[in-house]
């Protein structure tokens, strides 16, 4: 995997259910330290969006339609 497909794949690899991908991202972040980087700190600000107290708004989690 590179860099680029990683951060293409990034948020089917999080938000999706394990699978074939997986191997895939682990193998590529033990090796690539800026896309760790990457993972660690959006993994860093999810928690912390998860742990707040702030709702999403409607369109926040409903996308618009195009």
């Amino acid at each position: 995997m590179t860099c680029r497909e990683f951060r293409h794949r990034y948020s089917e690899w999080r938000d999706g259910p394990a699978g074939a991908l997986d191997a895939a991202v682990a193998e590529h972040l033990l090796v690539c330290t800026r896309c760790a980087t990457l993972n660690a700190a959006l993994d860093a600000g999810v928690r912390t969006l998860a742990a707040s107290a702030i709702a999403p708004t409607r369109e926040i989690r409903i996308p618009p339609r195009s």
